[in-house]
């Protein structure tokens, strides 16, 4: 199974999963794969599950087809708190398709080893104009982006990113985490400044403005960074605007400091 790392991800580079498959005979048709993605990514549970049903039917088990298929039907169980339901539907597939990737898939959400089912951070949107843009989840980590309702990850103007990852050797604090950042944007020929708004020991945030690099609108605001014993965490609102205000910094410390630290499933 590939691992999906998620240490190239930065203020200035986010990486948008379309729960990419390899070409595979009697498979689910690519664009049939992206709308039933698309609904999931929504989080418009009942409209995934109802086609993923749909399509199920031209399956038979013990094939690539059904085994797709049968995965994102367990996947969304999982975020509607069905756990047993799930958890059924990951056994069959590693007892229908063993040896394959779909089951080493289903083994790792079965062990609650996936990157979205330990430690992660979840922010309440509840109220918020925002909706789930991408997710993105391997053995090490995960990565969630929210983006304004109605708008597309190609052409937001605003983001929410939450990012939780196996905290890496050479972190030792927060501030590393940043350092990495403004290496990224120095790369990207960009300059990344922050300001302290609110420290503790393994904890702090930031408002953070950036200069637009070629090609790059100019981008500003306010990140978290958590360093657990284990993971590293980083909750992030920015826009592509040069300033940001210091009511909307207050807004965002207040929203970033109530997220709640889920560390298990």
């Amino acid at each position: 199974m590939n691992n999906i790392t998620l240490k190239a991800l930065s203020l200035l580079a986010l990486v948008f999963l379309v729960n990419g498959c390899s070409t595979l005979s009697r498979s689910p048709a690519v664009s049939d794969l992206k709308s039933i993605e698309a609904k999931y990514i929504a989080q418009s549970y009942d409209a995934c599950l109802a086609e993923v049903e749909a399509f199920l039917k031209n399956y038979s088990m013990k094939t690539p087809g059904w085994a797709i298929l049968a995965l994102k039907k367990a996947v969304c169980y999982e975020e509607m708190g069905d756990m047993a339901g799930a958890d059924a539907l990951y056994r069959q597939i590693v007892e229908f398709v063993p040896n394959t990737q779909f089951a080493d898939f289903a083994k790792l959400r079965l062990e609650r080893k996936a990157g979205d089912q330990r430690e992660h951070f979840l922010l309440d949107l509840s109220g918020e104009p925002f909706q789930r843009g991408s997710k993105l989840w391997s053995r090490t980590g995960m990565s969630c982006t929210f983006v304004p309702k109605g708008q597309s990850m190609k052409k937001s103007d605003k983001f929410i990113l939450i990012r939780a990852e196996d905290r890496w050797p050479e972190i030792e604090s927060p501030e590393a985490v940043l350092a990495r950042f403004r290496a990224d944007a120095g790369l990207a020929g960009a300059t990344m400044e922050t300001r302290e708004v609110e420290r503790s020991e393994n904890d702090g945030i930031w408002s953070v403005n950036l200069s637009a690099a070629k090609k790059t609108p100019a981008r500003c605001g306010v990140i978290r960074v958590t360093a657990t014993t284990t993971r590293v965490h980083m909750i992030i609102y920015y826009k592509n605007e040069r300033t940001i205000s210091p009511e909307e910094i207050e807004y965002w410390r207040h929203k970033f400091k109530n997220a709640t630290l889920i560390t298990t499933k």
